[in-house]
């Protein structure tokens, strides 16, 4: 049984035991969706037997909608920003209901009300599609968000937590995460503080991906995970209440996630020599050149190219020993 035999195996396995002993599936928010990381991470899931939701608030960019991803259209003509998915001809494609997109506010409602079964669910999906064809519509949910004032007392209670914990975390650390700068910064999360405390508890575990991890931080909900993109890494250093939030985020996650861009190959098809690692290239000719590389992490037979080939490239995998270079080869 090879390495990813058995990691599915287990993870089918620890599923049945979870459905079990709960009486049903895990269920797993996913907030923000830059570069549709949430999409496809929930997608997949779903697919797997995981209960998934993503909420995508007030983001709208092309290539953070499903559509992207799932539909077949043409591009000429849309508006990359905020494209009009109504106008345009999506050849049967319809937009999963686990994904929520819109104001937040909405977005909020609309997942309690499909979470819970509650009979507003096709109500606020139908908000969430005009809200999305119409930027005018946006936040005119009849219901609106509570008032900070309803939870004046829980907003202040976990500010004065926040803060006590940047204090523990960073002993360090010069600058401090101060109590009025943190109201302004959580202003958006005061106002719909009961209702994102209460989405939250609706889920085993929620993701915020990129600084969407503030927002359960910000409710006291645990567990949730961090998925990092490589994009952020300089912002904890900034001179700002952001920057010093941060690093509480990641630091008080139950697991961080980091995705990065990389080029994979067999393991077998590095070799080493005199001059270290390399690869045996194949060329326009079908001749082969020795190139230098510089290897990175392995995983499951393969393994990271930081430097030497790039994607697209054929290499050679196999009988390496009778090659030198200029040999011809022949590709199977």
């Amino acid at each position: 049984m090879n390495d990813v035999v058995r990691q599915m195996t287990g993870a089918s396995q620890w599923l049945d035991r979870f459905r079990e002993r709960n009486g049903r599936a895990p269920t797993v928010l996913h907030i923000g969706n830059i570069a549709n990381a949430a999409y496809l991470n929930a997608r997949m899931l779903n697919e797997a037997g995981i209960d998934c939701d993503v909420l995508c608030y007030e983001y709208y960019h092309i290539m953070g909608c499903p559509e992207w991803e799932s539909a077949v259209f043409d591009v000429r003509g849309v508006n990359p920003d905020r494209p009009l998915w109504s106008e345009i001809d999506l050849h049967g494609f319809e937009r999963p209901r686990w994904f929520a997109q819109g104001a937040l506010g909405t977005c909020i409602d609309y997942l309690v009300a499909r979470r819970t079964g509650h009979e507003t669910a096709d109500k606020l999906w139908r908000q969430l599609q005009r809200e999305q064809a119409d930027p005018r519509l946006e936040g005119t949910w009849d219901n609106g968000p509570a008032t900070s004032n309803d939870y004046a007392g829980d907003i202040e209670a976990r500010i004065s937590e926040l803060v006590t914990a940047f204090r523990i975390d960073f002993p360090l650390r010069r600058d401090r995460l101060s109590t009025d700068a943190l109201r302004g910064t959580l202003a958006f999360s005061g106002l719909y503080f009961g209702q994102l405390r209460r989405l939250c508890s609706l889920y085993d575990v929620v993701i915020g991906y990129s600084t969407d991890g503030i927002l359960p931080l910000s409710v006291g909900k645990r567990p949730y995970l961090a998925y990092e993109h490589g994009t952020i890494r300089a912002l904890p250093f900034e001179d700002n209440t952001d920057g010093r939030l941060w690093p509480g985020q990641f630091l008080n996650v139950v697991l961080t996630l980091d995705t990065q861009t990389a080029t994979l190959i067999p393991s077998e098809a590095v070799q080493v020599g005199q001059q270290g690692s390399f690869v045996y290239a194949v060329k326009a000719d079908q001749s082969v050149e020795p190139r230098p590389v510089t290897v990175g992490q392995t995983t499951s037979g393969k393994v990271v190219i930081e430097k030497g080939i790039v994607a697209g490239e054929t290499i050679v995998t196999d009988g390496q020993s009778r090659l030198f270079p200029g040999a011809k080869i022949s590709t199977k």
